[in-house]
């Protein structure tokens, strides 16, 4: 089952397209949701597709901390939370073809998605609070 969440510019494009190929069982539009965690953790593959203006990508790091396997769009969020792909697989965000690749090998490849996930996990450290904490207050005193 695919779930998308958000309601981005293109939601209704996107309902037409599954309502024409009879998607509707396998793709659920669940719209804005406060309870991102909740959905992560029933999570099998994270895709996050989007544009350069995407800011800092803090639903990445949420999945990141679930050890999901991501693939994201390579652009500098992504890049910048996926340490330049250590913690996921970066797509060009214009090639169709290549998604549709790296998404069905993830589906049909358990080895890939356990590796992406030990990646995902082992890069989630990086943005553990009492970390980040740390390295503010060491931030701070040098000043």
């Amino acid at each position: 089952q695919l779930n998308i969440v958000g309601d981005g510019e293109n939601k209704d494009n996107l309902k037409d397209l599954v309502n024409k190929l009879k998607g509707n069982k396998k793709v659920k539009f669940l719209g804005s949701r406060n309870d991102v965690l909740r959905i992560l953790s029933n999570t099998d593959i994270f895709a996050f597709s989007t544009t350069v203006k995407e800011g800092f990508g803090i639903v990445l790091i949420e999945a990141l901390s679930m050890g999901i396997p991501i693939i994201a769009s390579d652009v500098p969020a992504c890049r910048e939370v996926l340490m330049d792909g250590k913690g996921g697989l970066l797509i060009s965000p214009e090639n169709i073809k290549i998604w549709e690749d790296e998404l069905t090998i993830l589906m049909e490849s358990e080895n890939k998605r356990n590796l992406l996930a030990n990646k995902a996990k082992k890069t989630s450290k990086y943005y553990d609070i009492n970390l980040v904490a740390k390295e503010y207050l060491q931030l701070l005193n040098s000043i």
